[in-house]
């Protein structure tokens, strides 16, 4: 399961628990208080945004995915062109091997 869809499912289950708060509500309109606090509570699970972090450092979502894909991607390129003399011999490419001697 993604990220993403574990997301999705956490933000339909709060939305829910939301309108069961507000049916909760209706039983006891009699009470003030505790109609405030189940009101406040309600807006909270409307309102909250729901992110995934590591320690606080860095969010978890398809940015991170994508940025590691790039330094993946720029190093791998590094190292190919990089790489030992002796693989560039070993490889048949003897003739660019001497250009960098």
């Amino acid at each position: 399961m993604s990220l993403q869809a574990f997301r999705n499912d956490a933000m339909s289950l709060a939305a829910r628990t939301a309108d069961i708060v507000y049916d909760i509500m209706e039983a006891y309109s009699s009470n003030k208080n505790v109609q405030s606090e189940l009101n406040n509570f309600a807006v909270e699970l409307l309102h909250k945004n729901l992110s995934f972090n590591a320690c606080g450092i860095f969010s978890l979502d398809s940015s991170l995915l994508k940025s590691i894909l790039e330094m993946t991607g720029t190093y791998v390129l590094i190292l190919v062109q990089f790489r030992p003399l002796e693989k560039a011999k070993q490889n048949g490419w003897a003739q660019y091997a001497n250009e960098f001697k």
